[in-house]
């Protein structure tokens, strides 16, 4: 580059060296530019180019699917004939908390509103209200299934095997139901599987916790071979699945967030503690949530912790020191702070000095909690 000197005394570039500056800055400018301009693209790609579903799991948090299975009367009266709340977390964990869809949820007036009946009145919104409020989980997404379809996901794994216990017959000429399923290892078909998952014991209101237990039971034990059957077929399978799902349920989730939801639960191992059912009582053909034992189950299977209430806690006294009545009283004490005493009884000798407490393998944290409340000084 040289200096071209002018009259004026303001020095000019050469126009032939200006122009090659001017390229050379340019053509450096570009180059910058460019590398900006790849970096935002590669940014945006992978910012866009992840679902929500996929941002949420490699955050270190859990997705929750509510899952509604809606059953079409013959009288046109749908009802909410299986719900549940689907998780997998981000290590590879998942489980499947089903809930009775006869279970009452108490309502801010009072009243008992069934939770298979709420898809009459409320639809999905208020479904996943109330399981929201029943387990305490921020449901990320949901889906709502119908026959069809469930008939489709068990076709395409195969059928599913399973052990019938005793023969299932049942009729409900209002469902347009009519069920009757023998007794032993049976092959289940999308058809039968159906009639397998909607068996009820009762008609109408239900006759006691067993009748509502078992069709739960049943559900445990048809999704937990169902899930072993699905997750042995082959990726583009699960792609066509999933893609059928997306496009036939109900659901707010893209078909997109539906691939990346099958990815991450296609190598999710479901044992028999990870697939389980709110607890219930039923009381006056009523059948209430057991919320002590529901945040106990949900803490179990989402946060991998065991929480224990005192009156799952059974202890046996035995009068060591020869004290008249000391065991029944203790016993006593003992109950009155929420404990399950099974027994009294006098000790192999009458000469302790201290009390011992003695727990049966496996059962030390119990002995735990006994301990902290037993007083110090006695």
């Amino acid at each position: 580059m040289k200096i071209v000197p002018r009259a004026d005394g303001v020095n000019r570039f050469d126009d032939g060296d200006s122009f090659g500056l001017t390229y050379s800055v340019m053509r450096r400018v570009g180059i910058v530019a460019g590398f900006v301009l790849v970096a935002a693209a590669v940014g945006l790609f992978f910012l866009y180019s992840q679902t929500e579903v996929e941002r949420q799991l490699r955050r270190g948090e859990w997705v929750w699917l509510l899952v509604v299975g809606v059953d079409e009367g013959a009288r046109g009266d749908r009802q909410a004939n299986f719900v549940a709340a689907a998780g997998v977390s981000p290590d590879g964990g998942g489980a499947i908390i089903t809930i009775p869809g006869e279970i009452g949820i108490p309502q801010d007036n009072g009243v008992l509103v069934r939770l298979e009946e709420m898809w009459e009145t409320g639809g999905v919104g208020e479904i996943r209200a109330s399981v929201e409020g029943l387990l305490e989980l921020t449901l990320d997404h949901w889906v709502v299934l119908d026959f069809e379809l469930f008939r489709h996901v068990v076709d395409a794994a195969g059928g599913v095997e399973v052990e019938v216990e005793e023969r299932l017959v049942y009729v409900d000429l209002e469902q347009d139901l009519f069920i009757d399923i023998p007794a032993g290892t049976q092959q289940l078909d999308g058809e039968r599987a159906l009639q397998y998952v909607r068996y009820r014991g009762y008609a109408g209101d239900p006759a006691d916790e067993a009748d509502v237990l078992g069709r739960q039971i049943r559900a445990q034990t048809f999704l937990t071979v169902l899930w072993e059957e699905v997750r042995s077929l082959p990726w583009g399978t699960w792609r066509e699945m999933a893609q059928h799902v997306a496009g036939s349920a109900s659901t707010d989730l893209s078909a997109w967030e539906m691939l990346d939801l099958a990815r991450a639960v296609r190598d999710v191992r479901l044992d028999k503690g990870q697939v389980v059912t709110a607890p219930v009582s039923v009381v006056d053909g009523e059948v209430l949530p057991d919320f002590v034992r529901v945040r106990q189950l949900v803490q179990r299977v989402y946060r991998g912790h065991d929480y224990l209430t005192r009156d799952q806690v059974r202890v046996a006294v035995f009068n060591g020191a020869g004290v008249r009545l000391l065991a029944h009283r203790s016993a006593v004490w003992l109950s009155e702070r929420g404990f399950e005493v099974s027994g009294t009884d006098n000790a192999d000798r009458s000469d302790y000095e201290q009390s011992y407490l003695l727990s049966l393998p496996g059962a030390e944290d119990k002995a735990r909690m006994v301990g902290e409340v037993l007083p110090r000084d006695v």
